[in-house]
């Protein structure tokens, strides 16, 4: 399976655009939820099993999905953020 590199920003718009909770996604990932709101807000990167886990959960290997990581990236080459 080819891995998408996930950032803060794409974890964050792609578990709002599945109608996830954070909650939700950490019980999915078997940590808590403070532990997940740091990989949204950028304060941690996921290992690489709660990287690898993410992408399924999240479907980020989906051609919506890497549309949506694709804008995100373009978004922020665009604004230097």
């Amino acid at each position: 399976m080819i891995l998408v590199e996930l950032d803060a920003m794409s974890i964050r718009v792609l578990r709002t655009l599945h109608g996830l909770t954070q909650k939700q996604i950490a019980d999915k990932l078997g940590t808590h939820q403070p532990v997940y709101a740091m990989f949204e807000n950028g304060a941690v990167r996921p290992s690489a099993e709660h990287h690898e886990q993410l992408v399924k959960i999240l479907r980020a290997n989906e051609a919506h999905s890497i549309s949506v990581i694709e804008a995100i990236r373009a978004w922020k080459d665009e604004a230097n953020v």
